[in-house]
């Protein structure tokens, strides 16, 4: 399930003057507040304070996650290029014998 921001009813109005749209946003916020209120209460979170500090932990893991991960595709690309060189030398170097 991926996370979703809730939606500003009254800024959006004023760009979209819809009343199916007002009725579609708030059911669409109350379905996001639901789902956080049911993964709260299946995780053992009772308080906004140890929300707060699951959301820190979870923030700090994905950017190191993050991080891992541009470094391997870094290195990645410097295989790859080295795979690349070592074929072009086996294909030439009777050449250059």
């Amino acid at each position: 399930m991926r996370p979703r921001s809730l939606i500003d009813i009254q800024s959006r109005l004023t760009q979209v003057n819809s009343p199916g749209f007002e009725r579609w946003a708030k059911g669409f916020n109350l379905k996001a507040i639901a789902k956080t209120v049911v993964w709260m209460k299946e995780h053992g979170i009772s308080d906004v304070e140890k929300l707060a500090q699951e959301c820190d932990v979870a923030f700090e893991s994905y950017h190191g996650l993050s991080e891992r991960t541009k470094a391997n595709q870094a290195r990645m690309k410097e295989i790859s290029d080295l795979q690349r060189q070592i074929s072009n030398y086996g294909r030439t170097k009777e050449i250059y014998v």
